[in-house]
């Protein structure tokens, strides 16, 4: 490989993985712990509302269950005629 090419790849590498100063790194980290904080409130809020929309559906099927189904009806097994 050409010696000027090897200086090149050389100096890009070095100029894309620069290290960062640890005031910036500080900045970067804090900010990332305030957004993953954040996430997990997201997430729980989610669960929460999905376990309430599970809660419901599932007063819903018994509801359903109790009062729209004739008396006689079977959930188990169909009646032979």
């Amino acid at each position: 490989m050409d010696t000027n090419l090897t200086k090149y790849f050389e100096f890009q590498t070095r100029r894309r993985f620069s290290p960062i100063s640890n005031k910036s790194l500080h900045k970067i980290n804090s900010f990332l712990d305030i957004e993953r904080w954040m996430l997990g409130i997201g997430f729980w809020d989610l669960g929460v509302r999905f376990w309430n929309l599970d809660f419901e559906v599932l007063v819903e099927l018994e509801l359903m269950t109790t009062y729209y189904l004739p008396p006689n009806a079977s959930t188990t097994k169909r009646n032979s005629p």
